[in-house]
């Protein structure tokens, strides 16, 4: 059982740096867009609220991510929390088709199986 939870723990260190990435990639895309849609005439105007939604974006996905890189090492060393944690996220992620559905199912499957529930957890 422990080779699963360090393999699911990798799964979601790799998930959190891809969101942490996403939320970057997001955040200046919607800067240059911002910047696109103030025109010629009033850049400035669209640039703030391209920035203003970008840094929202930036911090929804990097405290989704810093929380799924600590949960995916937590995993590895038995946390009680980080099961509980990687649970919650694993529903979430079934909305996030096709990846974060297997994500999600994979979680689900490993974590509430038999064996996890016999782990000891810390």
């Amino acid at each position: 059982m422990q080779g699963k939870l360090n393999t699911l723990g990798i799964v979601w260190q790799i998930w959190g740096a891809l969101a942490l990435l996403a939320g970057i990639g997001i955040f200046g895309w919607l800067a240059l867009a911002g910047r696109a849609a103030g025109g010629t005439e009033n850049p400035g105007a669209g640039l703030g609220f391209g920035l203003a939604a970008g840094a929202v974006a930036l911090v929804i996905c990097g405290l989704f991510g810093i929380l799924e890189i600590a949960a995916g090492g937590a995993i590895k060393k038995n946390k009680s929390w980080a099961r509980t944690a990687l649970i919650v996220l694993g529903i979430l992620n079934l909305f996030s088709f096709p990846f974060g559905t297997i994500v999600g199912i994979y979680t689900l499957v490993v974590l509430l199986s038999g064996d996890a529930k016999a782990v000891a957890w810390a």
